[in-house]
């Protein structure tokens, strides 16, 4: 998490990435590649936490009953078309 975008933090490579957008107002990113291949891409825009939580919940969820073994987060989110809308 980072209250800056100019990503000095690294948000956009992991595999969750936050940037602070405003007092209480994130940007959520999903989907980075573990070995730093892959840039995550924004989910969620300007939400608060609320709103984070519960997607997050509801990811880490789906990844812990249906990950494939050596599975990283950011390739099942992939894999499962979290991104795919975009």
């Amino acid at each position: 998490m980072t209250g800056c975008p100019n990503g000095c933090a690294r948000p956009y490579i992991s595999d969750i990435g936050l940037t602070g957008r405003a007092p209480g107002k994130y940007n959520l990113y999903l989907g980075g590649g573990f070995h730093g291949q892959r840039l995550n891409r924004l989910v969620l825009e300007n939400v608060g936490e609320e709103a984070i939580l519960e997607k997050l919940a509801s990811v880490i969820a789906h990844y812990a009953s249906e990950r494939e073994a050596s599975e990283h987060l950011g390739d099942f989110v992939v894999r499962a078309g979290y991104l795919s809308e975009q």
